[in-house]
C-alpha cells in the first residue's frame, strides 16, 4: 500500500519494580476462603448456557459467570451415579461477568440429567494472573440436562 513509514521519534527506557519472592511451595500461592454461606450466592451467578455431546463423544459445556461475591476458581465436572466426569475449568473475580467455554473427551457420560459440580481448585486460580486469594467450596447444580448435539 505504499512504502514504509519511519519512526519520527525513539527513546530508550529502564524500568524499575519492586519483587515479591513467593514460597516454593504452589499450594501456599492461593489462599482458600472458607465461607460456606456464600455457596448460594455463588450458585445464583453460575449459568449454564449450553450443553451438549457431539456424536464423537466430546461434550461442550458454555457456563456464564456474573459477579460472584468473592473470587472463584472451579475444576467443573459432570457427576451421573458415582462416577464424575471432569469436564474444565472456571475462574472469575468478583467483576467477571462473561461466559467460558469448555470441551472434554468423555466417551462413557450418558445423555439426560445429571450434575455440574463446580468445586473449587487452586490449580486452577494459580494459572490465572489475579487470583492470590478463593472461595473454599463446591456448588452443585441439579437436573442438568446434556444433549445430543443438533437434536
Amino acid at each position: 500500500m505504499g512504502r514504509p513509514v519511519l519512526p519520527t521519534w525513539s527513546k530508550d527506557l529502564s524500568l524499575k519494580s519492586t519483587l515479591k519472592v513467593v514460597p516454593k511451595n504452589a499450594g501456599e500461592m492461593v489462599a482458600l476462603v472458607d465461607k460456606p454461606e456464600l455457596a448460594e450466592q455463588i450458585k445464583k451467578c453460575l449459568r449454564v448456557d449450553q450443553f451438549f455431546k457431539n456424536p464423537g463423544g466430546r461434550v461442550e459445556l458454555g457456563v456464564n459467570l456474573e459477579k460472584p461475591p468473592i473470587n472463584v476458581a472451579f475444576s467443573v465436572f459432570a457427576k451421573v451415579g458415582d462416577k464424575e466426569f471432569r469436564l474444565g475449568d472456571l475462574a472469575g473475580n468478583t467483576s467477571a461477568n462473561g461466559g467460558t467455554f469448555m470441551s472434554a473427551d468423555v466417551q462413557n457420560i450418558p445423555l439426560g440429567k445429571l450434575q455440574l459440580i463446580f468445586r473449587s481448585d487452586p490449580a486452577v486460580a494459580r494459572k490465572t494472573i489475579d487470583q492470590v486469594q478463593i472461595w473454599k467450596g463446591e456448588v452443585i447444580l441439579d437436573n442438568v440436562e446434556l444433549k445430543e448435539k443438533g437434536k
